[in-house]
C-alpha cells in the first residue's frame, strides 16, 4: 500500500513539475519544495497573525508574478513608469532592489539578509538577493536559513508594497484636488 501510495505521489509530482516548467507565474518557484504532502517555505505560517497572514500573501502574489507592477498591468497603467520615483520603468528588479524611493526601507531589511548569506557562506549580489526574496529555498536547503529569509523577505516586500501605496494615494489625492 505503501509502496503504491509513493508511485502516486511521484507521478503526480513529476506531472506538477513539468507542467510548472512551461508556466510563466512557476518560474521563481523552487519546484524541489514542492513535494506532495509538503507545504512549501513562502506559504508555510508558523502563526495565525493576521498581519503575518498578510505579510506572506503579499510575498505570495510576488512570487507567483501576481502583483500589479506598471509593467505588468499596461492595459490598466497608462504608463510602466515607477509611481514611486517616476524616473525608470517598473520592474520586479526595479521594485526590490533599484527604486531610490525606497531604499529606505529596503536597507532596513537588506543588512539582516546580508548578514545571513553571511552566516551561511553565501555571496550576496543582485540575483542572489532577488532569489532570496522570492524562494530562497533556492539558495539552501537549511531550514533555519530558509525560514529566516523567508521572514526578513516577507517583511521587506510587505514594506516596499506599503511604501509604494503611499506614492500611489498621494498621487491620486494630488490629481484629485486639482481637477
Amino acid at each position: 500500500k505503501k509502496c503504491v501510495k509513493s508511485h502516486v505521489q511521484n507521478l503526480w509530482y513529476k506531472n506538477l513539475c513539468e507542467q510548472a516548467r512551461g508556466m510563466k507565474t512557476m518560474s521563481y518557484i523552487n519546484l524541489e519544495n514542492c513535494a506532495p504532502g509538503k507545504i512549501h517555505s513562502v506559504w508555510k505560517l508558523n502563526t495565525t497573525d493576521p498581519i503575518v497572514a498578510t505579510r506572506a500573501s503579499i510575498h505570495a502574489r510576488i512570487l507567483v508574478q501576481r502583483y500589479p507592477l506598471n509593467t505588468s498591468r499596461t492595459s490598466q497603467s497608462p504608463t510602466e513608469q515607477c509611481p514611486c520615483c517616476k524616473e525608470h520603468t517598473e520592474t520586479l528588479p526595479h521594485f526590490l532592489l533599484e527604486c531610490e524611493s525606497l531604499e529606505a526601507e529596503r536597507v532596513k531589511h537588506i543588512t539582516p539578509l546580508t548578514h545571513l548569506f553571511a552566516k551561511f557562506k553565501l555571496v550576496p549580489n543582485n540575483v542572489s538577493l532577488i532569489i532570496a526574496m522570492l524562494d530562497p529555498s533556492h539558495l539552501s536547503k537549511a531550514p533555519e536559513f530558509i525560514d529566516e529569509a523567508t521572514h526578513i523577505a516577507r517583511t521587506l516586500v510587505f514594506n516596499l508594497h506599503l511604501r509604494r501605496l503611499q506614492h500611489y494615494t498621494r498621487e491620486k489625492s494630488t490629481l484629485n484636488s486639482a481637477g
